[in-house]
């Protein structure tokens, strides 16, 4: 018959180290329930630019803006739109402008990052640029 070998036990390691208790962290308000106010928006937009009530080349011309359709650009299959049609501008304007807002977005923005988190001082140098190269009446 054959002895059993004992072998030596240890404690797992856990049992002799000591651990710091956790912080308990509130969660974030749930967004369902919050108001956000305009003054909250960080970003600037297009549409409602500060630089449209202070531009003396534009006046007093934001009644005259063209109001966004419903739907989406270029998802004419799911209710969107044409821009070019919607503008009214002829096909040698609208690449006209195209062109230069993507060389203008190219030299000034990041094209790796979203609208939203751009630098708001380099969107306006593209909306002022572009205002000052296509003026329209």
């Amino acid at each position: 018959m054959r002895s059993r070998r004992i072998q030596r036990h240890y404690h797992p390691l856990t049992l002799r180290s000591r651990f710091s208790p956790e912080r308990l962290y509130t969660p974030p308000p749930s967004t369902v329930r919050t108001l956000f106010g305009a003054e909250d928006i960080c970003c600037v937009n297009p549409f409602h630019s500060t630089l449209m009530a202070s531009d003396p080349a534009i006046g007093n011309r934001a009644e005259s803006r063209i109001q966004k359709p419903s739907g989406e650009v270029t998802r004419l299959s799911q209710e969107g739109y044409n821009l070019r049609n919607v503008l009214g501008w002829e096909c040698d304007l609208y690449d006209e402008v195209q062109s230069t807002l993507h060389r203008l977005a190219a030299e000034h923005l990041n094209l790796d990052s979203t609208f939203t988190k751009q630098n708001a001082k380099n969107v306006e140098t593209v909306f002022t640029l572009m205002r000052a190269r296509h003026v329209y009446t």
